[in-house]
């Protein structure tokens, strides 16, 4: 009956999956499915999320790419607030047998 704010790495994690899409759209092609492989220094500034009044803000920032993997940073912000910070390593899904 709780949302805690260890959810909020989920909220980082579509939002990366948005960034890609995003790009992978301007460059005219599909973003590849993926595997969200790590979290690392995660911070949690609150135990939990759904008592907050309003929207919170997610950010992610794409800190390194290259072929078929992705490190981001995230952060969850609600009214100025820090909520939740860390950063996500995600590994390209392998295609299925004889798409190649």
């Amino acid at each position: 009956d709780r949302l805690r704010a260890l959810h909020l790495c989920e909220y980082g994690a579509q939002a990366m999956a948005v960034h890609g899409g995003l790009v992978a759209r301007e460059q005219g092609g599909r973003a590849e499915p993926g595997f969200l492989v790590s979290l690392r220094a995660v911070e949690l500034a609150v135990e939990r999320v759904d008592d907050l009044p309003g929207e919170i803000d997610v950010h992610a920032e794409r800190l390194l790419g290259g072929e078929g993997s992705w490190q981001y940073a995230f952060r969850i912000e609600h009214a100025g607030r820090l909520l939740a910070s860390g950063r996500a390593a995600v590994i390209a899904a392998p295609s299925p047998a004889g798409t190649d």
